[in-house]
């Protein structure tokens, strides 16, 4: 006696991991191409901001009597009038010797640019963001920063903080600025830790986590 057995459709437990397997790849091919596509966004919006306010920078030089560059140019209420969306960067660095300036951002991601007078924004991580003039060789400068974070202490106080940090110590009237790095826990906020970045004026200590 013959007995018939029903055939049975559907998918193998091989078959659906093959199906699995493939879907995981294609997956990751799109989220990698996808982050490729915002960083690459970033890069070029970080890099035309950049651009365009070393143009209002230079411009403003040229107009002027002197033809210097100034870190007035820079500060809030500045004539270069610079704009940039703070959200994006963790420092934002402006410093200069009167006859060239460095314009620098570190990204929020990390990613360090640079825009020297009369070159194109550049890409390197390997500078010091806090002092971008000695990195490119630019002597005698004054450096400023147009992202200062909330104020941590008065001169001849301390300024305490969790972690390490990059301190700096300055004056909000004048712009300029020294700074220490690598410090943790608490430094002192005065000439003799930082030296005197703007004689005559009151200076205060900012602090740039790591």
């Amino acid at each position: 006696m013959w007995v018939k057995f029903k055939q049975q459709n559907g998918f193998t437990i091989v078959e659906l991991l093959i199906v699995v397997v493939v879907i995981a790849i294609l997956a990751a091919i799109t989220i990698v191409s996808y982050n490729g596509i915002q960083n690459r966004a970033k890069d070029s919006a970080i890099t035309q901001e950049l651009s365009q306010n070393a143009k209002k920078i230079t411009a403003e030089s040229l107009g002027s009597s002197t033809g210097r560059y100034s870190l007035a140019y820079v500060l809030p209420g500045g004539i270069a009038a610079v704009k940039m969306d703070m959200t994006k960067y963790k420092v934002v660095t402006f410093c200069t010797n009167g006859d060239e300036f460095v314009f620098g951002a570190q990204a929020v991601g990390g990613k360090k640019y640079f825009i020297r007078s009369g070159s194109n924004v550049v890409n390197d991580d390997t500078k010091n963001i806090f002092t971008p003039c000695a990195d490119f060789s630019i002597a005698n400068a004054t450096t400023t920063y147009l992202n200062l974070p909330a104020l941590c202490s008065a001169q001849a106080s301390n300024c305490t903080f969790s972690g390490t940090a990059t301190v700096v110590y300055g004056s909000t009237s004048n712009g300029i600025y020294f700074n220490k790095q690598n410090q943790s826990g608490s430094v002192a906020c005065n000439d003799g830790t930082f030296g005197d970045p703007a004689p005559g004026f009151p200076k205060t200590c900012f602090v740039f986590p790591n």
